[in-house]
C-alpha cells in the first residue's frame, strides 16, 4: 500500500516515515502543504493529513478533496 504523508515538521514527518516502512507501507512522499498533497495525492492508496499544517487548517481539506477527487480508498489523520 502506497502511503502519503502531509506533514509540515521535518523531523516528524521522517519518524512517520520510518515507522510507516516498518509497517510495510510503500511510501509515495512527503507533503508540507495543501498544494504539496494535492499534487502527490493521486499516486498514494491512502494519506496521513496532518490537521493543522503551516498553511493553516487544511488537513480536512486535503482529505476531502484527495478523498473525492481521486481513487483514494481512505485517509488517516493523528
Amino acid at each position: 500500500m502506497r502511503l502519503l504523508i502531509v506533514e509540515d515538521e521535518p523531523g516528524i514527518a521522517l519518524v512517520i516515515e520510518d515507522v510507516a516502512i516498518d509497517a510495510g507501507f510503500e511510501t509515495t512522499g512527503i507533503a508540507g502543504n495543501m498544494s504539496e498533497a494535492l499534487e502527490l495525492g493521486s499516486e498514494a492508496d491512502i494519506t496521513s493529513p496532518y490537521v493543522r499544517l503551516g498553511d493553516g487548517l487544511t488537513g480536512p481539506s486535503i482529505a476531502r478533496a484527495l478523498f473525492s477527487g481521486s481513487d483514494l480508498g481512505w485517509c488517516i489523520s493523528p
